[in-house]
């Protein structure tokens, strides 16, 4: 428009600005994804030096089914043993056989046992109903051959039990109701956490034998060596004990109910030398009920200097009932083929 000869400026529009949403932060920018990321991120590099430094490794078939009959046979409740425990002679110590065969209720706390023994001396008792029982007439054996051939004589009660023969607790060379790997009477929950603290973890490399076959039953022979040198670590014959006693927690006793009572469920005569012994020896195990047959259990010195070894063979059986008796033989066990 023009006004006197003079443009007049166009008024200017009006605008209105209309205020923009704020821009949206891709996923990424989230603080929750940033979050996760920490700890997703933390994890992987926790397992990563776990694998690095070998604490976790892929469980072998071997390892599943040594680990799957321990569980099972954990949680029985009445077991039979059979064991033959032997040492050679020693620069300070004689050499020392045993045999005995066990029946033990870790409910009820009945304990039965017959058995011969030579070492310092040679001896022949029974424990039947609580009570120590002596071959008649009541002469100590001289030697070991003397022991065995009252098994089949008569018996009388010993009062008391001066020898300690009835008491299931107590660690010795005459056989016990577990083999110092298998323990007995153990929740589902306890043998779970057991073989937990075991599964996967370095100190024990297992190895599948094949099938082999014990006084007629064929079963799976799985090998077991508990080294520094197989395993790269200093895990040896406590590997078995520490699983029980504390699962896979780093807490003594975790596992157990009370430490004043694991001798209730465990023997622990291979964790009980110091320096500790490494261990290698084998279970033949049935396949259809995950319960062993036989086994044979060899300490190794280890470097430990001056070591004299010891090897326990066990047959096992897991009876409904028991039947210890003043008749009950003293069966010598076979060899597997």
């Amino acid at each position: 428009m023009e006004e006197n000869g003079q443009s007049s400026p166009m008024p200017a529009p009006n605008i209105v600005e209309t205020p923009q949403p704020p821009a949206q932060k891709l996923f990424y920018q989230q603080p929750w994804f940033i979050i996760v990321s920490v700890i997703v991120g933390s994890a992987i590099i926790a397992l990563g030096i776990s694998v690095a430094k070998g604490t976790f490794k892929k469980t072998s078939p071997a390892e599943e089914q040594f680990l799957t009959m321990l569980e099972t046979t954990a949680q029985k409740t009445k077991v039979r043993y059979n064991y033959e425990l032997t040492r050679p002679k020693a620069s300070n110590f004689p050499a020392v056989y045993a045999h005995s065969l066990t029946e033990y209720d870790s409910q009820s706390h009945n304990y039965g046992v017959v058995f011969v023994s030579d070492g310092l001396s040679s001896s022949a008792r029974r424990c039947v109903d609580g009570k120590e029982y002596l071959p008649t007439p009541n002469k100590y054996p001289d030697t070991l051959a003397e022991a065995e051939a009252t098994i089949s004589g008569e018996w009388k009660v010993n009062t008391p039990d001066i020898f300690g023969t009835c008491d299931y607790g107590k660690s010795r060379f005459e056989g016990s109701f577990t083999d110092g790997i298998l323990p007995v009477g153990l929740t589902a929950g306890q043998a779970k956490n057991m073989v937990t603290g075991l599964k996967g973890r370095g100190g024990v490399v297992y190895t599948d034998e094949g099938t082999a076959t014990y006084n007629g039953k064929m079963g799976r022979k799985i090998g077991f060596e508990v080294s520094e040198a197989k395993t790269g670590t200093k895990n040896r014959a406590n590997v078995f004990f520490y699983a029980f006693r504390d699962g896979p927690s780093n807490t003594v006793g975790k596992n157990v109910d009370d430490l004043n009572k694991m001798g209730d469920h465990f023997e622990s005569r291979l964790h009980d030398t110091t320096p500790q012994p490494e261990l290698k020896g084998f279970y033949i195990i049935d396949e259809k009920t995950n319960l062993p047959i036989y086994s044979e259990i060899k300490t190794v010195a280890g470097g430990i200097p001056d070591f004299t070894p010891t090897t326990i063979l066990s047959e096992y059986a897991f009876p409904d009932s028991l039947d210890m008796s003043v008749k009950t033989p003293l069966p010598k066990l076979s060899r597997p083929e």
